[in-house]
């Protein structure tokens, strides 16, 4: 993958990540760019019934092991390290 393909989705998943709600379609969407496919990840199968909820009606538990799953979902890649730099459902 390229550098501008990482960053496009280091940008989309911060992006998500801080709003305030969480989105499956970015995930889906990160992974036809860069040609994966989560869907079939028990990782992918455990995010998509939080589409569209927001963080606050999440458990701490759940909020905390979203950027875990989308990492396993795209089979570890790091997007620049997002997933350790962004607090979930905080605005920067």
């Amino acid at each position: 993958m390229s550098h501008l393909q990482v960053t496009i989705a280091r940008v989309a998943l911060e992006k998500m990540l801080t709003g305030a709600s969480f989105s499956i379609c970015t995930i889906t969407d990160i992974g036809e760019m860069l040609h994966i496919n989560p869907r079939g990840t028990q990782a992918f199968k455990m995010l998509k019934p939080l589409h569209c909820m927001d963080y606050s009606d999440m458990p701490a538990e759940v909020r905390e092991a979203i950027p875990g799953l989308i990492r396993d979902a795209f089979a570890g890649e790091q997007f620049g390290g997002i997933f350790r730099s962004v607090a979930i459902g905080s605005t920067p």
